[in-house]
């Protein structure tokens, strides 16, 4: 009744200026200094515009009204759906979508962690890194020592990322020695079913 989307939420996200809510029926940007219960600007999907009938770099919505998670920064949101990634430039005001096509792992985007420069993407086929500054796209797998390519959280410390699993535990990955560690139940978990970090 005052603008959001959906009452149903699926993540929360803020720039520092905008609070960004992720729902089933597309985004919510909420104004953090508004006084306005009303202020929220709704981003969907848009039935006129298709990703796949105009350039991908200038669709001027989301990928899929259904998000699954919401990662902002001061330049960029990052919305992940079950149809890849939507990019929104705070700046340019453009959206861009990236799908496997252009270097994700998969289409189906389960969490986004931002790490300064770096974007880390999870899905149900291990985890894809994105540098902002070159550009450059890496996918880790369980065959290079992520516990389980089921990812469904990502949480940043320093120079480390940790990587929950649905299966598997939690990875956790040094950015400086490029070396895995992954801890389970054995190890002192409550569980290998990580929901969140």
């Amino acid at each position: 009744e005052h603008g959001l989307p959906s009452d149903n939420v699926t993540s929360v996200s803020s720039d520092g200026n905008n609070i960004w809510v992720g729902t089933n029926s597309g985004i919510g940007k909420y104004p953090r200094a508004s006084d306005d219960l009303n202020a929220w600007i709704s981003y969907t999907s848009g039935t006129e515009i298709q990703p796949s009938a105009v350039s991908k770099e200038f669709a001027e919505s989301l990928v899929a009204d259904e998000v699954r998670c919401i990662a902002a920064s001061k330049k960029n949101v990052w919305v992940g759906t079950q149809r890849g990634v939507s990019q929104y430039n705070i700046g340019k005001d453009i959206w861009k979508t990236t799908t496997a096509e252009d270097g994700l792992a998969s289409d189906e985007v389960s969490c986004i962690a931002i790490d300064d420069a770096w974007v880390w993407f999870g899905s149900d086929r291990g985890v894809t890194v994105y540098d902002e500054e070159t550009k450059d796209w890496v996918t880790y797998t369980a065959q290079d020592g992520l516990a389980s390519d089921q990812v469904t959280t990502i949480g940043v410390d320093e120079t480390e990322v940790w990587i929950g699993t649905y299966d598997a535990g939690v990875s956790r990955f040094n950015r400086e020695t490029n070396r895995w560690v992954t801890y389970t139940r054995e190890d002192g978990l409550a569980h290998n079913g990580i929901l969140s970090i």
